[in-house]
């Protein structure tokens, strides 16, 4: 490969080969050439220096996410005779990362274009009079070889001495152009200073680090690649080890508009934004992180191609590659030391269309209102929940473009809500049943389940262990009905201390009413009946088609209330939410749902205490909402939003934070209506704009006036499971009335016909199913 005539100016070159081979997992190197002791005229003129090298590693690399373990640096020496590092006042080695070699299957050369060391740099700064600057090839790990075949130094001095620190700002007029007789070149662009974001609420907060410089049509044509390596940490208080996903301290590779922007670009109201890698730990590691490949090369693997399409058709002339530094969830922050970003521009890159993206702007403006109807009924019952904050969060192209399934065009989402409410959770499932009922007469046929016609289904307390029967567990109706009466004469047959507790003596006492065991060992036998092991874990993998599974659970502050909210997931949020409890069994997250204050104990799980989340969640509607563009992407269409309740409380209004009598903590934890109503208002502007999507069944005592059986009776009688067959009566009547009739039935033909069951979409978009 010939050299660039641009380098025939470089200020030091050298063609003579330079081989490093690691043996072991320590750092082989070896200095390749330097130059002689620079002069006072060099220091204070040195604006610029770049390193470049033709050259590559060993070849045959099978796993390249295991990153590149050749590179070269810069070192300062103190004389041409030492080979060692000068060290900094503060004991540091004066050593500076220049470039990795491209990693290559093949083995063939690359001209590599390395970091540029401006005035700002460290490098410059500790240049003295007579050091000797020279360049070191590394290697590391068994195998790894740096073929090292020819390097140059490029030089950028002044026609006078630079008294005071230069500004230096890159441009397309001081990057190297790559010549038509290389096949590629990879460009390395340094940080020239660190950087620290620290979050204080729910919200992301960010900025952006360094860029390329602004790519014109003949760059952004020839891009080939771009990867992001870091050297940062998270918050140094984190002392636990955490999974990876669930580190809220990231980096992002962003489109800019210019190299001078602060935020992304945005295209119909997606942020052309992507996500490079997480920072994993809270001290820097001392080979950092390296970050995503985005990579069109004919043998790369299909996730790092379709990543390299995107950022490559959002690519306009002008616009620049930019890195940003991320955290988000209070307590949450990023230093990052130093970063490299790699761009590969190669003459035989492919041509890409430009990227299509929707337009979510209504939805994003949907969901912020959502947001704020959300945190001030929050903020009224006196309890928090993070997750809500993602209903603000940007719609990210990466998240836009790749949401599983990959369906064609908007997902057409079936949710259902179940509220909590005891005993009284039987109304929910008369209700369903006659859904599923209308549904199956639609479709002319018969054995459905709501697993089958439910993309989501959220539930807290009694509704929470419904859901985790319909969709967990994937039981007909009729399987949970019969399940769910057998668990509450199990549970609710007896209480504590020879029968003699009542729920007034409980909430007094601060203690509870009924046993836990009885329903532990229930639910764990139904567990081992449909699944054939009592301790089944709550989170389902490898099923093509899942129905997801939210629970609501709270952490139990020291007075007992439940103040923070928990999401029990059967599915894997992903990387924008935080999984606040992981490897919950399904009968310990049926337990923890169910731990309302006054009748069960406080579930204890790795040191927590958890207690149903009747006091704030009792009708988990926005929860139910917030985890749709995590789980589902931004792109969405909701076909039918079902909210079932088990029956609108004798006392309706809304409770703020504080003390409470023992009628009103027994008789009023649900406050279901408010958020049922508030959703209500916002449901029309979720896309599609203007269609009814939004059903909400619930028992109330003015419609129910004139049955035989007493409204009020049957409302305060959360755990006496002999009622179980008055409120199956009660709904039934309730169901019977012809406008409520044909709501169901308007209900039933959006789900029957608008959405079609998960198996069949699965279906037509990959017959190999």
């Amino acid at each position: 490969m010939s050299s660039p005539n641009f380098l025939k100016d470089a200020w030091i070159r050298c063609e003579s080969e330079c081989v490093v081979t690691a043996q072991t997992a320590d750092v082989a190197s070896k200095i390749w050439f330097q130059t002689k002791p620079v002069d006072r005229e060099f220091c204070y003129r040195v604006t610029q220096l770049q390193l470049c090298t033709s050259s590559r590693d060993q070849g045959n690399v099978q796993d390249k996410n295991a990153g590149s373990w050749t590179w070269f640096e810069l070192v300062i020496l103190a004389d041409e005779n030492t080979t060692e590092p000068k060290v900094s006042k503060e004991g540091k080695p004066m050593v500076w990362r220049s470039h990795s070699n491209r990693i290559s299957n093949e083995g063939h050369t690359t001209f590599h274009f390395g970091a540029v060391f401006d005035r700002r740099s460290e490098l410059l700064v500790a240049l003295e009079v007579n050091d000797v600057l020279a360049v070191r090839v590394c290697a590391r790990f068994p195998g790894w070889t740096n073929h090292a075949d020819k390097g140059y130094i490029l030089a950028r001095r002044l026609n006078e001495d630079l008294f005071t620190p230069h500004r230096w700002t890159l441009s397309s007029d001081v990057i190297p152009s790559l010549s038509e007789d290389i096949e590629d070149g990879c460009y390395s662009f340094m940080s020239t200073t660190s950087c620290l974001v620290k979050s204080t609420s729910p919200d992301m907060v960010s900025t952006i680090w360094f860029t390329t410089p602004a790519l014109d049509e003949k760059a952004i044509n020839r891009f080939e690649a771009v990867q992001l390596f870091t050297y940062g940490r998270y918050q140094e208080s984190q002392i636990t080890t955490l999974a990876l996903d669930d580190s809220f301290s990231w980096f992002d590779l962003v489109v800019l508009e210019t190299p001078t922007g602060t935020v992304p670009r945005v295209e119909n109201g997606v942020s052309l934004v992507w996500h490079s890698h997480s920072n994993r730990s809270p001290f820097i590691p001392p080979f950092g992180h390296q970050g995503k490949r985005f990579d069109l090369e004919e043998n790369e693997e299909v996730e790092a191609k379709q990543r390299a399409l995107a950022i490559k058709g959002a690519l306009k002339p002008g616009n620049a590659i930019g890195v940003r530094v991320c955290a988000q969830y209070v307590g949450w922050e990023n230093y990052a030391r130093s970063g490299q970003l790699v761009v590969r521009i190669s003459n035989k890159a492919p041509s890409v269309d430009p990227i299509q993206l929707p337009d979510v702007t209504g939805t994003l403006k949907a969901l912020s209102e959502i947001r704020a109807s959300a945190q001030k009924h929050y903020e009224k019952v006196g309890v928090t929940s993070a997750t809500i904050a993602t209903l603000s969060n940007e719609a990210r192209a990466d998240i836009v473009l790749e949401a599983p399934p990959a369906y064609q065009g908007p997902r057409v989402l079936r949710l259902l809500c179940l509220d909590g409410g005891g005993v009284r959770g039987v109304s929910e499932l008369c209700i369903l049943k006659k859904l599923m009922a209308k549904i199956a007469k639609e479709k002319g046929t018969k054995d459905i389940k709501p697993c089958e016609y439910f993309d989501m289904i959220a539930g807290t307390s009694t509704g929470g262990l419904i859901a985790l029967m319909l969709g967990r567990l994937r039981m007909t109706i009729e399987e949970c009905e019969k399940a769910y009466d057998d668990i509450s004469q199990q549970v609710f047959g007896k209480t504590r201390i020879f029968g003699l507790m009542n729920a007034t003596r409980a909430y007094l006492g601060t203690t509870y009413m009924y046993e836990e065991k009885p329903l532990e060992d229930a639910v764990k036998t139904m567990v081992n009946k449909v699944l054939g092991d009592p301790e089944a874990q709550l989170l389902e993998r490898d099923n093509p088609l899942p129905c997801h599974v939210l629970v609501m659970s709270a952490l139990a502050s020291p007075t007992g209330d439940a103040k923070t909210a928990v999401h029990l997931r059967s599915y894997d949020i992903g990387k924008t939410v935080p999984s606040e409890e992981i490897n919950f069994k399904i009968w310990e997250a049926a337990r923890a749902t169910s731990a309302a204050p006054v009748y069960f104990k406080q579930f204890e799980k790795n040191g927590k205490l958890f207690v149903d989340g009747g006091m704030g969640w009792n009708n988990p509607v926005f929860e139910l909402v917030g985890d749709i563009v995590p789980l589902f992407g931004t792109n969405f269409c909701i076909g039918a939003l079902v909210s079932l309740g088990t029956g609108v409380p004798v006392l309706t209004q809304l409770r703020p934070a504080g003390p409470m009598s023992a009628e009103d903590y027994i008789c009023a934890p649900t406050n279901s209506e408010n958020p049922a109503d508030t959703f209500s208002r916002h449901s029309s502007i979720l896309p599609r704009v203007g269609e009814q999507k939004y059903w909400r069944f619930n028992l109330d005592k003015e419609s129910c006036a004139g049955y035989a059986i007493s409204y009020d009776d049957v409302m305060t009688k959360m755990d006496d499971f002999t009622v179980i067959k008055q409120v199956r009566d009660l709904t039934e009547s309730w169901l019977a009335d012809p406008s409520r009739d044909a709501s169901l039935n308007e209900c039933a033909k959006k789900l029957a016909y608008e959405a079609l069951p998960l198996n069949q979409i699965l279906y037509v978009q990959n017959p190999k199913l």
